[in-house]
């Protein structure tokens, strides 16, 4: 297979890559498009993908395929950026063949290389008048359409939620920055660190080619604790989970499915103590779950840096699932 690539900067020419994804016959293109993960330069990761970089007079071969039909792409530097071409056709359900290869022949295909169309988030999050380092700042991707991947595929609903997570930490200096964002309408959500609960949320366009900077100012409290016994059991050897679950009135029937799906503020309980350093100020239900201690639930309000004592449920072989 050869041709020539249009479309990109001189100064890009070591960047330029061209793939070619053979269709196999049931039509399942992914797990070739999972073998693009070693596709660089040359033979490329796969037995159903090649790739090459295009050459400095733009022009490209692909040797050694096997006859049949194949999608071919170009594209700039990372091989995740051919998944950015083809999402858009996948998701629709009208990706197709580009080309026949036949055995014996040489086909050729030239290509019109198209820019991924992506911007940045940055700027700073301050937390109680000072650097937030450690929190995390996330992107998440506005649904458009209610796309659901046919059959229920993981492997296609991994491909089809490509880019729709992003993140990044704050650094100690206070700032973050998140690259290569397709363009688009996002919800962008402070949170306690990758597992902490969320701090903040709000809407926000990505726009190609621009860095979108955002300045934030959180105040928040905290919760430092105790574990205590009435059988006269020493605490520190408890182990277990406390939850912090914001306006939340009695414990759910359901709670692991319920703390899956709603913010919560996670801490392990160590040494019998236990502390959350970022809390939005509000009420907040303790849900203590200790190992082969029965659950207990108190009331918090969180104001400011607050000191709570939890008194550890009756010792129980049945822990109401206290994580191990």
């Amino acid at each position: 297979l050869v041709g020539k690539v249009t479309g990109f900067r001189p100064e890009e020419l070591g960047e330029v890559e061209v793939g070619a994804l053979m269709v196999p016959e049931d039509g399942n293109i992914m797990s070739g498009m999972m073998s693009m993960r070693g596709g660089r330069g040359g033979r490329g990761g796969g037995r159903s993908t090649t790739t090459v970089k295009v050459r400095a007079d733009g022009t490209y071969r692909l040797e050694g395929l096997k006859p049949g039909d194949y999608i071919v792409r170009t594209w700039l530097g990372d091989w995740r950026q051919m998944i950015r071409t083809l999402q858009p056709s996948m998701t629709s359900g009208e990706l197709v063949a580009d080309v026949t290869v036949r055995a014996g022949n040489e086909t050729s295909w030239d290509l019109q290389l198209e820019r991924p169309q992506v911007g940045a988030v940055a700027g700073a999050v301050l937390r109680n008048g000072e650097n937030a380092r450690g929190l995390r700042v996330e992107l998440r991707r506005q649904e458009v359409g209610g796309q659901q991947p046919p059959g229920g595929d993981p492997m296609l609903s991994r491909f089809m939620n490509f880019g729709r997570r992003q993140s990044a930490e704050v650094g100690a200096d206070g700032r973050f920055e998140i690259k290569e964002v397709d363009a688009g309408a996002y919800t962008l959500r402070i949170t306690a660190g990758r597992r902490g609960g969320v701090l903040y949320e709000e809407p926000l366009q990505v726009v190609a080619d621009v860095t979108v900077e955002r300045t934030f100012s959180l105040t928040v409290g905290s919760v430092a604790g105790s574990i205590t016994t009435e059988d006269g059991s020493d605490p520190k050897q408890l182990g277990g989970q406390i939850s912090l679950v914001p306006d939340l009135v009695e414990v759910p029937e359901d709670l692991d499915r319920f703390l899956r799906d709603n913010t919560s503020f996670e801490a392990r309980v160590r040494d019998g103590r236990f502390e959350v350093s970022s809390l939005p100020t509000g009420t907040y239900l303790l849900i203590a779950r200790l190992r082969d201690r029965e659950r207990t639930t108190q009331t918090v309000v969180v104001a400011g840096a607050e000191q709570v004592a939890v008194t550890a449920g009756k010792a129980s072989s049945q822990n109401g699932g206290a994580p191990k």
